[in-house]
């Protein structure tokens, strides 16, 4: 199959079927497009509702995504992602996304730091958005973020790198929210790496949880809800064909939101050129 034929493929893919826009501040190789894959499951069985009184609720998820970006100039890239979910309660094409990100600084080139800031657009399906299972906000939002990061600690075979990102985002007829993350990851012999990860989440919504109930949820929009979550990720790089990567995730913290979850992610991300 030619690089053409694939990137149509993916292209209708992304159309009808979002998780995480990149944040790191770093962009990709000018001209180099990057086609990436995954599936993820949340298990759970309980809400943090009011007064921190759990309530059961069968919050399991499935999301499959597909992503396509493309570093088109040295400062910029623009990137294309798609999820599809399944629940207890739906299923189908959730949430359509289009992000791009401006890179400032670059420590690579000798800045002291990497900087970069981005937006990103989202679509998501009526349906999801009553889903208490999964956090989502508007059926149109829109999110701006920034990121810092820099690499250091460097050895012969190894060295680390950090970064920090900031967003906050808003929903049609839906109240704002903000999202943290910070990285930390170590990279060796540039195949393999480790990153251990938090993020944060606040929705900044003025109404609670009292009575959490899955077959009339109204949705997450006006909900003051938040939660932390603490991750470990590894990855592989078959150089030059693919990325590899698998982590795990497990909610620390949550308030009139799902508790105690547990994530598990696997994927593979693929550079190519035409």
């Amino acid at each position: 199959m030619s690089y053409c034929s694939a990137l149509v493929i993916l292209c209708c893919f992304c159309v009808c079927g979002l998780y995480g826009i990149q944040y790191q501040p770093w962009l990709g190789n000018v001209f180099e497009f990057e086609a990436r894959a995954g599936f993820r499951r949340q298990i759970g069985d309980s809400i943090a509702g009011h007064d921190d009184h759990d309530k059961h609720v069968n919050v399991n998820a499935n999301t499959g995504y597909a992503s396509l970006g493309l570093t088109f100039d040295p400062a910029w890239s623009v990137e294309l992602e798609c999820l599809v979910s399944k629940t207890k309660r739906h299923h189908g094409f959730d949430t359509a996304s289009i992000g791009c990100r401006h890179l400032w600084y670059n420590d690579l080139i000798g800045d002291f730091a990497s900087l970069t800031t981005g937006i990103e657009l989202l679509y998501t399906r009526p349906a999801f958005l009553h889903d208490i299972s999964l956090i989502r906000h508007g059926r149109y939002s829109a999110a701006a973020h920034a990121s810092i990061g820099k690499e250091f600690g460097f050895t012969a075979r190894s060295y680390f790198r950090t970064y920090a990102t900031a967003l906050v985002g808003a929903g049609d007829k839906s109240a704002a929210w903000t999202r943290g993350e910070t990285h930390l990851e170590w990279r060796y012999h540039e195949q393999h790496s480790i990153d251990a990860f938090f993020a944060a989440e606040q929705g900044l919504g003025n109404k609670g949880l009292r009575h959490p109930r899955a077959h009339d949820f109204r949705g997450y929009r006006h909900i003051e809800y938040s939660f932390l979550d603490a991750g470990l990720s590894y990855s592989y790089t078959w150089y030059p064909f693919a990325t590899f990567y698998a982590n795990v995730t497990q909610r620390l913290h949550a308030h009139f939101c799902p508790k105690n979850t547990t994530s598990f992610e696997v994927g593979c991300l693929v550079p190519f050129s035409l």
